[in-house]
């Protein structure tokens, strides 16, 4: 699911994951070094942050750059299970950067690396471990930004989920989201696709819609399946977003304490306020607080077979970390 935003974003992008500069005619973001005319895509070279005619990079917006580098600490609370005994409480880093973005003309070729490491704290449930459970894939997306008014995209991404403590081949999966955009004028984008993953628990296939809409040039509302919001920025260098999101978690644990490997899955809703500030250049620090909700683990062997299912009482989480935007 979070592929096919990747594909949606970068679609809906000025990008190289996202997202460059902007206008600043609104005399409450003048001087800001996030703001800047609308990039030359003349001047785009063969290694550079691709310079796209979709997006934000028009002189209707005051919004930044989307991000397409983010670095983060997450902590979701503790929260009981309805159906079993004890609680769960989750701690999580994530790193997500461009490595290799490539221009050919309208063709754009972007690699990415995206790693998460999480720390599940589960009193009185064995079967959810209390190591870290690592997430490391690298989407490699293609882009054509050949038309006017369209941009077309598509996302393979490779990965690994688990504990590096056997077999990593159980571990692997795939992902992979085709979508395409086209933009109505400057205040209005939409995007249609489909994404499909295969690897872990149940193989997965699901058609999807997004848009984003600027109803003024200092607010965006936004549905990027599996994100969606409202972004506002109040004054130079801050921005304010009330986010949501579909937060999945899927892990291989190979165990060495008698119980069987199996796959561990944490899935649910999230939403809050998100505030962010200008630092420098690219670079903004965020801080985002909130509830996960309508939260559920479901944990199988590796023949399937289910061991644990129950849903999580709501909990409040915090995150902040770092944002590049381009």
């Amino acid at each position: 699911m979070k592929i096919f935003t990747l594909c949606l974003l970068t679609a809906s992008v000025g990008l190289s994951q996202a997202s460059a500069g902007e206008s600043s005619q609104n005399p409450s973001h003048q001087n800001g070094d996030y703001l800047s005319e609308p990039a030359d895509q003349s001047e785009q070279s063969l290694v550079s942050v691709p310079v796209l005619n979709f997006g934000r990079q028009n002189e209707y917006s005051l919004l930044p750059g989307y991000a397409f580098g983010n670095m983060r600490y997450s902590h979701t609370f503790e929260a009981d299970y309805k159906s079993s005994d004890g609680s769960l409480s989750a701690k999580e880093v994530a790193l997500f950067t461009p490595i290799l973005p490539i221009n050919m003309g309208d063709w754009h070729g972007l690699v990415f690396i995206n790693y998460r490491g999480t720390q599940y704290d589960s009193p009185n449930q064995p079967l959810v471990p209390d190591h870290t459970l690592h997430s490391v894939s690298m989407p490699i997306a293609l882009l054509y930004d050949g038309f006017d008014d369209w941009l077309i995209g598509g996302v393979f991404t490779p990965g690994y989920t688990g504990d590096f403590r056997g077999s990593t081949s159980d571990g692997m999966s795939y992902w992979a989201a085709a979508a395409a955009g086209y933009s109505f004028g400057p205040q209005f984008n939409f995007y249609a696709g489909a994404f499909y993953s295969k690897g872990l628990m149940d193989d997965f296939f699901m058609p999807g819609i997004g848009f984003n809409y600027r109803p003024c040039r200092d607010v965006e509302i936004y549905l990027l399946p599996p994100f969606a919001g409202v972004t506002y920025s109040p004054a130079e260098r801050w921005i304010l977003s009330l986010a949501g999101s579909f937060d999945s978690k899927t892990s291989t644990v190979q165990s060495k304490d008698g119980l069987p490997d199996r796959n561990v899955s944490v899935y649910g809703l999230k939403a809050g306020l998100r505030v962010e500030h200008h630092l420098y250049s690219k670079a903004w620090v965020y801080g985002y607080a909130g509830y996960h909700f309508a939260r559920n683990v479901d944990i199988e062997d590796l023949d399937g077979v289910t061991l644990l299912e129950s849903e999580l009482e709501a909990a409040p989480f915090i995150d902040f970390g770092f944002n590049l935007r381009f």
